[in-house]
């Protein structure tokens, strides 16, 4: 009894265990799926590619580097920053109302995944000159389509006109949408995810 006690006291004190589970990862460009803790990220969503890095810790506690290059999508905590190839839309006004998703040119850019489905949301981050404080507003992306439309546009609200166009399919949303049912893009997504596409 007392050598088997003295051979799993052994055994067990040679296995590692990790105290917290680590929830970061990131997916590189090769399909490589790599665990462990993220830091310096923030520059991914609003710098210039070719100065953005993150700096991952995997459970070995080795660090490495991972340029925006190489990067497709990371994970950190309950947060997803997927990689698209956006090019603005020409439009009549000066406002950026849509983003075409493109294979070649374009640039490059992370957005936070905030619900997924037949209309997707995301945020689009970026940097005013003013100050180093990120902002964001929301982008609308339907399944199986490569059109963004930005759902607000800063202390003005709803771009109810853009949304209007983009949900033609659904005239219970375009009539709740004029009404002022919707507060925000949220509630529009919720709407035709439920109501409209069934």
């Amino acid at each position: 009894m007392i050598k088997l006690s003295l051979v799993l006291l052994i055994f067990s004190s040679s296995i590692s265990i990790p105290l917290t589970a680590q929830s970061d990862y990131v997916i590189l460009t090769n399909g490589d799926s790599l665990f462990g803790s993220i830091d310096r990220y923030e520059q991914l969503l609003t710098k210039d590619k070719h100065f953005s890095k993150i700096r991952l810790t995997n459970q070995k506690r080795k660090r490495k580097k991972y340029a925006h290059s190489e990067i497709q999508e990371i994970g950190i905590g309950h947060h997803i920053y997927r990689k698209f190839r956006l090019q603005a839309v020409p439009e009549l006004n000066i406002l950026t109302n849509h983003y075409q998703i493109v294979d070649f040119g374009g640039n490059e850019k992370f957005l936070e995944v905030v619900t997924e489905g037949p209309v997707s949301m995301y945020y689009y981050y970026w940097v005013d000159g003013m100050d180093d404080q990120p902002s964001r507003f929301p982008l609308l992306k339907k399944a199986n389509e490569d059109v963004m439309a930005r759902a607000t546009q800063g202390i003005f609200g709803l771009k109810k006109k853009v949304l209007s166009s983009f949900f033609s399919d659904c005239p219970d949303l375009k009539r709740n949408l004029s009404n002022g049912d919707f507060k925000i893009p949220q509630e529009i997504v919720t709407f035709y995810n439920t109501q409209c596409e069934k």
